[in-house]
């Protein structure tokens, strides 16, 4: 709570549903400074020193080593900070609350925690270890502990197929990338349904109406729906053959999910053989205010004929494709149109010019403000138009005048040839160019990425070369957004080896602490693909979660082992295992304590919006399963292989440079 104060206070941020995300998250591996600054205390306490002594030796021995765990963590959300687009946007927050969490977090171990245990860890606190329910755990961790040192003894000896091992994880990873579908961000259930209704272009405001009410019985009488609105017609683009009907649900409790009453109207909707029905999760943002579409493909060209055609074909192909459905197009092209071809020397000659004729074609159908009236309480505008009983029939144009330069009426008809014609409801234009937009949504069981890809390819193979298309709104937000994601796990990667080797002074040993990456990458992505979940931008920011908190275990093992060396009282094997052994409670407790802090995200636990932290918490929870059964024994082999390779390329370097250069080579241990 200390975080979101700070970031409330620095940033303005509110406590909303990211910031307590990240709290929930953070609640599991905040404390793991803390447990292992206290089980270090309390091992050196075991060895008989007096309070103040252990405490002040435990925090001196692992502050270091605190300091380099938290330090690596917080890197790897600082990226997250420089996200851009919709994903950064909504991440930033998230990265803002961890980073000011852990960093209080620090503060805490290395001085509250280390006071408190000189106050408070007397002689009785350690005499309950050895009793009752205590006891009885200290001995399964004993049997734990037997077991690890034997079984990890073994895997030393057979070094080489650890590391074989260790590369098949990689391959595992990239295998199982593969296999996971891609998502943007998961669909919240707010309770609200959009659906749209698209006519014929012809069709009547009156006949539009009786169409729309027939669909009415049909939404009342499902259970789950509460509540619903129309509105026929209108828009941003005044579509008149559009209508749009917003449903409310009832409470979640008392009905299905959102997506089963979405399949469950969609069916018996869809009946009528004049009305193109669709309807969509009102919570996402759609391609347009009257689409049909949550996503859009979008169609360019200069030559409106080639692209009509090539809008026509793409939106064949896109119906024939079982990934995507509620195919449309903002292409109207039916709409009933009169063109009036004035005769200019008829006009001419009765002094009656081309602004007149529009002047009176505008007054007549369209919205001129001739008055205002004013009362007390309120304004009105007075319009002038044809009678609205009248404007529905062509033959109203049989009744407009225009006045002479002699001062006489002149009927309209007589000037004028009436053209009868069909023509666009509306032109599209993107960057000055006409448009076509083709919507669509991603059929149920099918992964957002790989309909995108289908989409993407189908419509490039139907395109001319004057006629370019590409991905807008949403769809192009994530297909950017995976882009971003996948460059900021490379660069956190690329920061937490800087931060690392600066920290160590050394090349070689950032290795070593990253080597069980991999491991976290398969066990996230398996647990993904096991429980069929989406690889989507939550499951991409538990993924930098998982970097930031693997390596942790590493840090703990690596430093008592080289000060284990730097001792000269071990070998580099010896003293990985030992220190594998002596740290081994600390990881299983900070391991425990995240993925505990993780299963509540990872089982949906919560009302709306529950689903959309879901893949974080299967990410992190099944990344630091897997990967603390496998970094316990390849962390020791990279280790031992690394530092041999970090000797002989220093004595290289000696016979090169001479022995003045000893002092900055590859996998010197930092100093005392």
């Amino acid at each position: 709570m200390v975080a979101a104060s700070l970031n409330k206070k620095f940033w303005g941020f509110s406590l909303d549903n990211m910031s307590l995300m990240a709290l929930i998250l953070v609640v599991g591996f905040v404390v793991d400074d803390a447990i292992v600054m206290l089980e270090n205390i309390i091992r050196h306490r075991e060895m008989g020193k007096a309070p103040l002594a252990a405490a002040m030796d435990g925090a001196g021995e692992i502050g270091f080593t605190i300091l380099s765990m938290t330090v690596s963590l917080g890197t790897v959300f600082i990226p997250l900070l420089f996200l851009p687009g919709t994903a950064g946007r909504m991440f930033f927050e998230f990265a803002a609350v961890i980073i000011i969490a852990i960093s209080v977090s620090l503060f805490v171990s290395i001085s509250l925690t280390p006071m408190m245990c000189a106050v408070f860890l007397n002689d009785a606190s350690l005499h309950m270890r050895r009793s009752g329910l205590k006891a009885l755990m200290e001995r399964g961790f004993n049997a734990v502990h037997a077991a690890y040192e034997r079984s990890l003894r073994a895997v030393m000896r057979h070094k080489f197929l650890t590391f074989l091992f260790s590369l098949s994880l990689i391959a595992g990873t990239w295998w199982f990338a593969s296999l996971v579908p891609t998502g943007y961000f998961p669909a919240i259930d707010g309770g609200r349904i959009r659906v749209t209704v698209r006519a014929e272009e012809s069709i009547s405001f009156e006949a539009l109406v009786s169409a729309v009410q027939k669909l009415h019985p049909i939404i009342a009488a499902d259970p789950a729906v509460r509540s619903y609105v129309t509105n026929i017609g209108g828009g941003m683009r005044a579509d008149t053959n559009t209508a749009t009907i917003m449903i409310r649900l009832k409470p979640i409790a008392e009905r299905d999910g959102i997506n089963a009453v979405i399949e469950r109207l969609r069916r018996q909707l869809n009946t009528s053989a004049t009305l193109m029905v669709s309807l969509r999760n009102a919570n996402i943002q759609g391609a347009g205010s009257n689409t049909t579409g949550i996503y859009s493909y979008t169609l360019v060209g200069s030559d409106t004929s080639e692209l009509y055609g090539a809008a026509r074909r793409v939106e064949e192909a896109l119906r024939q494709l079982k990934s995507v459905r509620d195919v449309s197009t903002d292409m109207q092209l039916l709409n009933p149109s009169i063109r009036l071809v004035v005769d200019r020397d008829k006009a001419t000659m009765l002094g009656i010019t081309l602004s007149q004729i529009e002047n009176a074609l505008y007054s007549a159908f369209g919205t001129r403000e001739v008055s205002t009236i004013y009362t007390d309480v309120s304004d009105y505008t007075v319009k002038m138009e044809v009678l609205r009983e009248r404007q529905d029939n062509a033959a109203v144009l049989d009744s407009l005048y225009l006045r002479s330069s002699a001062g006489k009426l002149v009927p309209l008809e007589t000037l004028v040839t009436r053209q009868y014609e069909a023509g666009p409801l509306n032109v599209i234009h993107r960057g000055q160019f006409p448009a076509v937009n083709v919507s669509f949504n991603v059929s149920a069981g099918y992964a957002m990425g790989d309909a995108m890809a289908e989409v993407v390819a189908t419509a490039g193979d139907l395109l001319p070369d004057s006629v370019t298309g590409g991905l807008v709104g949403t769809a192009q937000d994530f297909q950017r957004s995976v882009h971003d994601m996948i460059i900021i796990i490379i660069v956190s990667v690329l920061l937490i080896y800087i931060v690392l080797g600066v920290l160590y002074e050394s090349f070689i040993h950032p290795i070593t602490i990253l080597s069980g990456l991999p491991s976290a990458g398969f066990g996230a992505l398996f647990c993904l693909w096991l429980f069929h979940a989406e690889l989507n931008m939550t499951a991409f920011v538990g993924i930098i979660m998982l970097i930031g908190i693997v390596k942790k275990n590493a840090i703990m093992v690596l430093d008592f082992a080289l000060s284990a060396e730097r001792k000269g009282s071990l070998g580099s094997e010896e003293a990985i295992v030992q220190g594998c052994l002596i740290r081994l409670r600390p990881i299983l407790m900070t391991t425990l304590a995240a993925i505990m802090g993780a299963l509540p995200l990872a089982f949906g636990l919560g009302a709306t919006g529950a689903e959309s932290r879901q893949p974080i918490g299967i990410c992190v929870a099944g990344g630091l399963f897997f990967s603390q059964l496998v970094t316990l024994y390849i962390t020791p082999v990279y280790y031992v292989y690394l530092d041999r390779f970090g000797k002989r390329f220093a004595a290289v370097v000696r016979r090169i440079f001479g022995r003045g250069h000893d002092d900055r080579l590859p996998g010197r241990p930092p100093a005392a």
